[in-house]
């Protein structure tokens, strides 16, 4: 018995020693893994902690109260740990775990973390050039295998922007691969619309702000996406021409700006395609439009939500569309609009670009339920006369005022009386014109200079 206790205590003790030998040669590493890592960080970078140890089955090292300043960009991070780290910053790192607890980063934006896990991270490479580094590389730049985010709070006070994200899932984080991503319970609110507006809303503030209860899909290019934030939306390479199918859902959402409020329910997008043909799906459910918390047309206030599906398909190397949307409003009425487009703008394009893609063809069709009777009798209110005084007078200045545009001469009585009936209307102009075109050539006094804008073939009336 003394014997067996004498060889385990020996065996312990042996143990121990090498342990202790294990831990000063790993602290020693550390201390030569550190010294390497700050010599090959850029010019006046620096690195510091308050304590810094060795993860012996991880093959990584801890640091706590961790801060990295580069330039005019500070990270800190209360808790800080790194798996199997391999390279050097001007070459590129990478990380086959990262783990920070409370993560705080200073620059351009402001941004804070209270937990953030990365598998399979690999950073591009950090003054490897001759340019002055004075920041981070641009996320689009990262690549990760999976990434878990919890409690992210974004502030940009050049936009005067702020956003909050309970919970980020992101996997297969890289360009030209298709990743997966779930959000949830994210809030935003920006004092002034980071998106150029092409409608401007008379007294209405540009403030904007939106919630999102949930929101996740699959097969998309993360990473592109992130660079056209990062670039103004103008990406190195057209998202639409990258062979893609992904699809996506949102829960719960709503969005306003200055006093509109549009809330949406649900949504799902789907996108398929190769080379360079892609279709897209979109469907949105339970869709409202308000104005101060009120319809923002009193008649509509009971006239329930818009189911929409839009599908669209979109050549890349013509950069030409045709799409058809279906709006479907049941108390109310319904619409379909198909559009033959041209000249589209490639990558993301500016708000301006969009404004010069060109209409080559228009199809409306119009189903009315009890829309017009609601608009009709929501005047006539206004005007304090009768629904049917209010027909005779549409009916008249109708008349007088297509006497001229004789294309348009069926449209004053359909309103007047639209009995259930579908009215179609075939826009086809001489010549592909762009919107902003459109709606110079289409404004009523240019009309009675050009009637034959709203005659056949280039416009067809039909009532049905």
């Amino acid at each position: 018995m003394r014997s067996s206790w004498l060889a385990a205590s020996l065996i312990l003790v042996v143990a121990l020693i090498g342990w202790i030998g294990v831990r000063h040669e790993a602290s020693a590493e550390l201390q030569r893994g550190l010294a390497h890592f700050r010599a090959n960080l850029p010019p006046g970078a620096t690195f510091s902690y308050d304590r810094a140890y060795p993860r012996l089955l991880a093959r990584g090292a801890g640091f706590t109260n961790a801060r990295f300043v580069n330039g005019e960009t500070i990270v800190t991070a209360s808790s800080l740990t790194v798996n199997n780290p391999s390279g050097v910053v001007s070459t590129g790192l990478h990380l086959s775990k990262v783990h920070a607890q409370d993560l705080h980063i200073e620059g351009d934006r402001s941004v804070d973390v209270k937990s953030i896990t990365l598998t399979g991270l690999e950073l591009p490479a950090i003054g490897a050039d001759t340019e002055p580094v004075t920041g981070l590389p641009d996320a689009s730049l990262l690549k990760f295998r999976s990434g878990k985010v919890a409690q992210f709070h974004l502030t940009d006070s050049n936009l005067g922007c702020e956003a909050e994200i309970v919970a980020v899932t992101l996997d297969n984080y890289a360009r030209h691969q298709g990743g997966a991503y779930s959000l949830k319970d994210a809030n935003f609110h920006c004092e002034h619309s980071p998106i150029p507006s092409l409608i401007k809303i008379p007294n209405a503030s540009d403030a904007m702000a939106g919630h999102v209860d949930d929101l996740h899909g699959s097969g998309i290019d993360l990473a592109l996406n992130v660079e056209r934030l990062e670039q103004d939306a103008t990406p190195s390479s057209d998202l639409r021409s990258e062979p893609q199918n992904s699809d996506g859902e949102l829960s719960d959402a709503w969005f306003t700006q200055g006093n509109l409020r549009i809330d949406l329910p649900h949504m799902k997008n789907r996108y398929s395609g190769t080379g360079h043909i892609v279709n897209a799906h979109v469907e949105l459910d339970g869709v409202r439009v308000s104005r101060d918390q009120k319809a923002l047309v009193p008649a509509l206030a009971s006239g329930g939500s818009a189911h929409i599906v839009i599908d669209s398909t979109v050549d890349t190397q013509t950069h030409t569309a045709h799409s058809t949307e279906n709006i479907d409003v049941p108390t109310l009425a319904s619409m379909e609009i198909m559009l033959d487009l041209d000249h589209l703008p490639a990558g993301n394009g500016a708000p301006q670009a969009w404004m010069n893609m060109r209409i080559v063809r228009m199809n409306i069709g119009y189903h009315d339920i009890s829309l017009i009777d609601r608009l009709l009798h929501h005047q006539a209110e206004k005007q304090q006369i009768s629904p049917e005084q209010l027909r005779e007078q549409i009916a008249l200045g109708g008349a007088v005022a297509t006497a001229a545009l004789p294309g348009l001469a069926s449209i004053p009585a359909y309103i007047v009386n639209p009995d259930g009936r579908t009215i179609q209307l075939a826009l086809a102009p001489p010549e592909p014109m762009s919107v902003l075109e459109f709606g110079s050539k289409y404004h009523w006094r240019n009309l009675q200079a050009q009637p034959e804008l709203v005659q056949p073939p280039a416009l067809t009336v039909d009532i049905h």
